[in-house]
């Protein structure tokens, strides 16, 4: 059935553990003529082109944003962790919000959110996003930790991030 897409994310993964990005993303790209919303195609093509062509790979990030289909909040979380470790806080920043809409219970969402505030120095952001998410989770010590971090930077203001910028760290 050559309409199948399985097959053809079977043999991007082989190219991909194989070094042959290039030929991954072909099967990716066939992939999304058959059906243009496929959400891991167009991850694997947002990831790809976020390190070759940051314009295309907006471009793929805002065509998924548009999708009325139903996107797990964890895709849209790492989608939104992409994009910020390449500086495109926009669409880092829609991909969160999106997520949350998507399964407001999903911690990571406030996990990387909260970094993403912290990395511009939004403080009190960064620390209302964690709060939120201690509020779900209270035995995460993570939560507290990011927020004691947050406060004492805030009142130092000696423009520190919590996390080196670009290098978003998931928990």
């Amino acid at each position: 059935d050559p309409y199948l897409l399985e097959p053809r994310w079977n043999l991007a993964d082989i190219a991909k553990r194989s070094g042959h990005r290039d030929k991954a993303m072909r099967f990716y790209e066939e992939n999304l003529r058959i059906d243009p919303w496929d959400q891991a195609s167009l991850y694997f093509l947002i990831e790809y082109d976020l390190e070759n062509d940051l314009a295309k790979a907006e471009q793929l990030g805002r065509r998924l944003l548009r999708s009325r289909r139903s996107i797990k909040a964890s895709t849209l979380t790492d989608l939104g962790s992409l994009f910020a470790g390449r500086n495109q806080i926009g669409l880092a920043s829609l991909f969160y919000e999106r997520a949350f809409k998507a399964d407001p219970s999903y911690k990571e969402i406030y996990l990387e959110a909260g970094k993403l505030h912290g990395n511009l120095e939004h403080w009190s952001e960064a620390i209302s996003t964690w709060e939120a998410g201690r509020k779900l989770y209270p035995s995460d010590a993570k939560f507290s930790e990011l927020i004691q971090e947050a406060q004492r930077l805030q009142s130092q203001e000696t423009g520190f991030t919590i996390i080196e910028k670009g290098k978003l760290n998931n928990h």
